[in-house]
């Protein structure tokens, strides 16, 4: 699946990202005006459009795919591996340098960062464990989720056959999350209970209902005709019905994931953008920022230790609204640039070589397959 604004969608994901960890610098953000500030933290929820984008990309590649691999699950998971794996390999190692073994937020109790914990970042195992989600690489939990994805993505997408089959799998994931938070939210199984709390927010379930908007979108966007059947729609409704006079009424019977709700919206925009590619979203830098998007993530918290480390923080110290957004603004540039320099670097050096890598083992594992599986037919004369 090769569109543009796919690419694009994802650039806007990050710089949204950017747009809010850039209010982590400096001394005068919380000076900048209120409609500003918020505009800018809702940019953290690019990380939501990027789940809503991954399940639709993935859904897409892997139904082109499964027609013309032998092996199309086990190519699946060695395209994402060497996708993912190169980068962050080298992400742990680099930030166990920066940031040392030490205590820290997310270790909670803990003193020092264990082996075990090391082992876990390797293996893609991390999310499991609230003390070992992000206390190697900063905010790393998407990488987490990201890969429990992975490892359920081929039965979904066996399972999942039609759009009733998607609206099913978002209402049932959205009540599954619901029946967790609430169990987990009486049951704290370690003795934080805000970095609990945190966790609560970070992990599989909470983001699995967003992964539905984006297989729902497949059957949307694919070229067959879709048809929503009026029992699928009816339970639909009902089910949006029930949520919304729970919550009126305040009885706790459902949850509102806010950012479930908020990435309906990022659905509408791919729609949108699929049938007419506006380009001052759809344009040639949010397609580049989009295409090293993955490389921006992982580097940008280096990007930030450094800009702290030689004070490239704040440049104007001023008491006023305006002159908080200006130092903003002249900050975020140079966040920009420099992490676009430094994640160029990583994704020609490092992602590409790791995806060719990647294409090379399936390529030799298919080729072998093909000529043992004709190895007993009569030569074809072309």
């Amino acid at each position: 699946m090769k569109y543009k604004y796919i690419d694009s969608l994802r650039g806007l994901a990050i710089l949204g990202v950017l747009l809010n960890h850039n209010l982590n610098m400096g001394t005068t953000s919380g000076k900048i005006p209120t409609i500003l500030l918020v505009i800018f933290q809702i940019g953290s929820l690019g990380v939501q459009l990027f789940f809503v984008l991954s399940a639709l990309t993935l859904f897409f590649s892997f139904n082109s795919r499964q027609h013309i691999e032998q092996n199309p699950v086990k190519n699946f998971y060695l395209r994402r591996f060497f996708r993912i794996a190169p980068l962050f390999y080298l992400s742990i190692v680099y930030y166990l340098w920066q940031d040392g073994s030490g205590p820290r937020y997310w270790l909670g109790d803990a003193n020092h960062i264990s082996i075990a914990n090391i082992l876990s970042n390797f293996t893609f195992t991390f999310g499991f464990n609230p003390y070992w989600l992000m206390s190697v690489v900063p905010n790393s939990w998407t990488i987490a989720v990201e890969f429990v994805f992975y490892l359920t993505m081929p039965l979904l997408f066996y399972k999942i056959r039609s759009i009733n089959n998607a609206l099913i799998f978002i209402m049932g994931s959205y009540l599954i999350w619901n029946i967790l938070n609430y169990f987990f939210s009486s049951h704290i199984l370690i003795s934080d209970e805000k970095l609990w709390g945190a966790y609560l927010y970070f992990y599989f379930p909470t983001q699995l209902p967003i992964f539905g908007l984006g297989i729902f979108l497949f059957f949307i966007l694919r070229k067959k005709p879709v048809e929503l059947k009026p029992f699928g729609l009816f339970i639909l409704v009902s089910y949006i019905f029930i949520i919304y006079i729970c919550n009126r009424s305040n009885i706790k019977l459902f949850l509102v994931n806010i950012e479930f709700i908020l990435s309906i919206s990022f659905a509408l925009l791919i729609y949108v953008l699929h049938n007419k590619p506006y380009k001052i979203i759809v344009n040639t830098f949010t397609s580049y920022v989009g295409k090293i998007s993955f490389s921006i993530y992982l580097c940008h918290d280096a990007v930030m230790h450094f800009m702290r480390k030689f004070s490239l923080e704040s440049f104007i110290n001023s008491n006023g609204k305006y002159d908080a957004v200006l130092d903003y603004g002249i900050r975020f540039l140079i966040f920009l640039i420099l992490v676009t320099a430094i994640s160029s670097l990583t994704y020609y050096f490092i992602e590409i070589p790791g995806q060719k890598l990647g294409n090379w083992l399936i390529n030799k594992t298919e080729g072998k397959q093909n000529q043992f599986s004709s190895s007993n037919l009569p030569p074809v004369q072309l």
